[in-house]
């Protein structure tokens, strides 16, 4: 399978483990869920409880695959595969993209209690 071919599978099992139309695309079915979570939730709705973004499934996906293959004994590049060297060792990359326009991040309240530097 290419790599392509990975991601979009990846995406599709995202999709159904939130029990959602792996049609959609995934940032379709964050809005949607984070909607109905919104309407009727009386606090804060958590957002790490959503299904991964297009762009951090990407990487999530390719890692998956590069573990099979391992454990199948067919040896891959871990850099072309989601991962990255720092200071010579080997660290996953979680995305591409921030998940949040940057507009939206500086009218957001911040809850941090204290040295937000995020």
């Amino acid at each position: 399978m290419n790599k392509n071919g990975v991601i979009r599978a990846g995406g599709r099992a995202i999709l159904c483990l939130y029990k959602t139309d792996p049609d959609k695309s995934l940032e379709d079915a964050r809005l949607h869920d984070f909607i109905c979570k919104e309407a009727r939730a009386s606090t804060s709705v958590i957002l790490k409880i959503y299904p991964l973004t297009s762009d951090t499934c990407k990487y999530h996906s390719v890692r998956v695959y590069l573990q099979v293959q391992e454990w199948k004994g067919s040896a891959m590049d871990p850099l072309e595969n989601g991962w990255e060297m720092v200071d010579n060792k080997l660290f996953p990359i979680a995305k591409d993209k921030t998940h949040v326009p940057i507009k939206l991040m500086k009218i957001a309240p911040c809850y941090c209690k204290g040295g937000c530097g995020t």
